[in-house]
């Protein structure tokens, strides 16, 4: 399994669930939105959402290299489990194809060159990542 992390830092909006699809909400290296009776969830860069928006920023993405099998089990659990033990808060969007698992307030560094692209085939996992809270 290979591990990709995406450039920028996201932030993870909510408006209210009757609420339109606004039009910052386009664009960029990720984009979900979901809706529910009670919000409209927006996840995109950061720097698009609106200082009037009720949102958390400060995200920084890992994408699991897709596609994946709907018969995988246990991928994201592996992922959260050591920013769980490092008290790391994390936010999981899933498409049909893979799973992106952001997590708030950290900086990721690792000590190989390409630090930006992990391969888990390799004997990596995001535990050889430095983990740090920013």
């Amino acid at each position: 399994m290979r591990l990709d992390l995406l450039q920028g830092t996201f932030g993870i909006a909510r408006l209210d669930g009757a609420h339109a699809v606004p039009d910052w909400a386009s664009g960029g290296e990720l984009l979900s939105i979901t809706r529910t009776p009670d919000e409209l969830s927006i996840v995109c860069d950061a720097a698009k959402i609106p200082q009037s928006v009720r949102c958390r920023g400060g995200w920084r993405c890992l994408k699991v290299e897709g596609p994946l099998d709907f018969s995988l089990s246990g991928v994201l659990a592996a992922l959260a489990e050591p920013l769980a033990r490092a008290g790391i808060p994390i936010f999981v969007v899933s498409t049909f194809d893979t799973d992106y698992l952001l997590a708030a307030g950290l900086t990721w560094t690792a000590p190989w060159p390409n630090w930006r692209r992990l391969d888990m085939k390799r004997g990596m996992s995001v535990n050889d990542l430095s983990l740090g809270k920013v």
